[in-house]
């Protein structure tokens, strides 16, 4: 018996955002191209030189296709069985988590601000602990047994509580 969840970004404002800043990147470097590389006047008051605003483009599309390829590459993926908790957050972990029940002093799943609480999505160290966030606001919240934290994004939340009470781990830390 396992619970599995594999969660990738839905946030349509967050792909806006990306777009709206390509956008607004892209139209003063190609107008800036045109006027300098096909017009042959200098573009502003100090203008680049042409292979430099070439460079600048290629550059730039370097850095916005790969903050694409992270988001759109990014997911995380939870396993959880009777004896362990494994989670992986791709690309941005090399190996996947394990934690052994036998680690997990209590648990809950909890509601959370991730820009407040934890400064965003992604893997984010905070002096309350880790935390493994994609999308949403709901997460599996486990005390070790060492002092740790640890938060794993859900976006399937009654199914993971339903889960959990069935394999018998014990009752939600309130």
């Amino acid at each position: 018996m396992k619970f599995t969840e594999q969660q990738k970004h839905k946030s349509k404002w967050l792909w806006g955002i990306l777009l709206a800043s390509v956008l607004f990147t892209y139209f003063f470097l190609l107008r800036a191209s045109y006027y300098q590389l096909y017009l042959g006047q200098p573009y502003g008051d100090k203008p680049m030189g042409d292979y430099a605003l070439m460079i600048t483009i290629v550059l730039m599309t370097l850095l916005f296709g790969g903050v694409f390829w992270l988001l759109r590459s990014a997911q995380l993926v939870c396993t959880i069985d009777q004896d362990v908790i494994t989670y992986h957050l791709q690309p941005y972990q090399f190996k996947p988590t394990v934690i052994s029940w036998s680690d997990v002093s209590s648990w809950e799943i909890t509601e959370y601000n991730a820009i407040s609480q934890y400064g965003g999505w992604g893997v984010r160290m905070t002096s309350s602990g880790m935390a493994y966030i994609i999308d949403g606001n709901k997460g599996l919240k486990l005390l070790l047994r060492n002092g740790k934290s640890i938060l794993i994004g859900t976006q399937k939340e009654a199914e993971l509580r339903a889960f959990l009470s069935e394999i018998g781990k014990g009752t939600e830390k309130r």
